[in-house]
């Protein structure tokens, strides 16, 4: 029908030009999609006025995720973790996604590691531009935002045997 063809998911974001307009870069995610109802039936419906994030799935079984509300969780990784993986669930997947890492953009590919130290802070934000038709083509933005606090489990202390210890700790009190 008149609404239906194919579209492009480029990193999770449904691309609003031809993709002719973009540069992909290695290790970027690209998906081709069908659509029946003008993008409404792939999860990217440009009427919609949505930009929230659903969900962050986290692709290491090992991470402890704690959803303290919608846009705060903490995130509990074995030590000596240097990086996590996500991908980002959308209401809306024609909203465009950043992410920050201590306030400091990182390029966001769906479950490619970024690298994190103890207590920083993954920002996620998902902002879409919706034009209303009825409002003389009006621009309004609309935003969501997801903060994750990356906690490290405690390394354990290393033991160290001095050179003058003791073979037994026999008669020793």
């Amino acid at each position: 029908g008149n609404e239906s063809g194919w579209c492009v998911r480029l990193n999770n974001w449904h691309i609003n030009r031809g993709t002719a307009d973009f540069e992909v870069e290695d290790g970027d995610s690209i998906k081709w999609l069908y659509t029946c109802q003008y993008g409404s039936d792939i999860g990217a419906d440009f009427s919609s006025k949505s930009a929230k994030i659903t969900d962050v799935l986290f692709t290491d079984p090992e991470f402890e995720v704690v959803k303290y509300d919608d846009w705060y969780y903490e995130l509990n990784v074995p030590a000596g973790t240097s990086e996590v993986a996500f991908e980002v669930e959308l209401e809306n997947y024609a909203s465009v996604i950043s992410v920050f890492v201590n306030g400091e953009e990182v390029k966001y590919r769906p479950n490619s590691p970024i690298l994190v130290s103890n207590y920083d802070t993954i920002t996620i934000e998902s902002t879409l531009e919706h034009m209303d038709v009825n409002n003389n083509n009006e621009v309004t933005t609309y935003t969501d935002t997801v903060d994750i606090w990356v906690c490290k489990e405690e390394e354990p202390p290393k033991l160290t045997v001095r050179q003058d210890a003791p073979d037994t700790l026999e008669g020793v009190i």
